[in-house]
């Protein structure tokens, strides 16, 4: 953004918030929310999350970290992030616990498209069906 009397410039933030259930069966329209700080102090997701209370799955930051510990916010982890732990383990030390996590994960998503847009009920049955266990 642009610094007033500086002549130069200085970062904002631009926090959005999504939501899209709809690969979950969900039929609520997808939303998007943007509100802008003049920083990224944790502070701000924390007042935005204020009166919000389910399920955030976000690059967790001071502010949000801190909504979730109220207990008021499940959080859902990003398997992307935790993945590329694994494949930077990886890369570095070639890993054959990196390689096999790396897999699994790559499991996790083979089921997950597999189900994406049913219902949770149905998805779940279908993913149990799948394993051999219906």
């Amino acid at each position: 953004m642009l610094a007033p009397g500086l002549g130069k410039t200085k970062t904002g933030r631009l926090w959005t918030y999504v939501r899209d259930d709809r690969p979950a069966g969900d039929e609520t329209p997808p939303a998007v929310w943007f509100c802008y700080s003049p920083d990224r102090k944790g502070e701000h997701p924390k007042e935005h999350l204020s009166s919000f209370s389910g399920t955030l799955q976000a690059d967790v930051t001071q502010g949000s970290s801190r909504s979730i510990e109220t207990g008021r916010i499940q959080e859902a982890a990003c398997w992307a992030h935790v993945r590329r732990k694994f494949y930077d383990l990886q890369v570095a030390h070639k890993s054959p616990v990196a390689v096999e996590a790396i897999e699994r994960i790559a499991g996790l998503y083979a089921i997950e498209s597999e189900i994406r847009g049913r219902s949770p009920e149905d998805g779940v049955r279908s993913a149990i069906c799948e394993a051999g266990r219906c």
